[in-house]
């Protein structure tokens, strides 16, 4: 099972950076020396004892090629955060993905006329290539299509469904008749 720290654990050492600890890091940095990063194996599994920190950012659309904002605003500064991790040796799994659902992904395959499938497949290519050309460090990058995480998904609801923390209720949509669309 992972390990929790609360912020009591979290020693004061910890928290603030001395003269020594900013000599130091002057010192390693002018020699060219960095840490090593824990060798990744996989699986990636919690192990007990240590740090585990699990990382993952928003999933991007597969309805356009990614721009510098999904770059920017989601997976670099989560890859940042797990490279850091993984320099203080923590066990760390960074996941992502391409979220293949919605109505953005129906709309592209109606746009370009193909099947909604087919816009996945494209997209999610495109993504994981550009991903790889920014040297984005992912454990583990998949999509939201495939029947692990459907079933995944699906059992994640159904213990909330038969556990009652799901509601059943109606609500009212716009409809655009000439579309037929909500």
């Amino acid at each position: 099972m992972s390990q929790d720290i609360s912020e009591s654990e979290v020693s004061p050492s910890d928290k603030n950076i001395t003269e020594v600890d900013l000599a130091n890091a002057h010192e390693i940095f002018l020699s060219g020396a960095v840490p090593k990063p824990r060798e990744r194996k996989h699986p990636i599994l919690p192990i007990d004892g240590e740090r585990n920190v699990l990382v993952t950012s928003a999933l991007p659309y597969v309805n356009n090629v990614p721009h510098l904002g999904n770059i920017i605003g989601c997976v670099l500064s989560a890859d940042v955060f797990a490279r850091y991790c993984r320099l203080r040796n923590y066990n760390v799994l960074y996941v992502c993905g391409t979220d293949e659902y919605g109505t953005a992904t129906e709309t592209k395959a109606l746009e370009e006329g193909v099947t909604p499938q087919q816009i996945c497949d494209k997209y999610h290519k495109l993504h994981a290539d550009i991903y790889s050309w920014f040297n984005i460090d992912f454990d583990q990058f998949g999509r939201t299509t495939t029947s692990q995480q459907t079933q995944i998904a699906q059992d994640i609801f159904w213990r909330l469904y038969n556990g009652g923390f799901i509601l059943a209720d109606t609500v009212e949509q716009l409809l655009c008749e000439k579309c037929d669309r909500y």
